[in-house]
């Protein structure tokens, strides 16, 4: 589903570390928790970001990291769900 068979494991994951007051998280700290490789999660967070479901800050350097924040809207829910029940 969704093109990546990682996909429902890092929304899950994306979900997670986030927490309810809407820390960002890192492709990193996704990696790590999933145990997945960071060029396995960064498609993915990608394509979160480019359907709206995530948002990317602006960089503070060069090669500052990339906190992801969840835009916790009823799209992000529905996604959520379909990727729980099938993690």
């Amino acid at each position: 589903m969704f093109g990546n068979k990682f996909f429902a494991e890092v929304v899950v994951a994306v979900d997670r570390l986030s927490g309810s007051g809407g820390d960002g998280v890192t492709v990193r700290m996704i990696a790590a928790d999933t145990g997945l490789v960071d060029s396995v999660v960064r498609p993915v967070m990608r394509r979160l970001c480019d359907g709206g479901l995530v948002a990317e800050p602006d960089r503070a350097g060069a090669r500052s990291a990339l906190h992801y924040r969840v835009r916790r809207t009823p799209l992000w829910a529905g996604v959520l769900s379909a990727c729980a029940a099938l993690a």
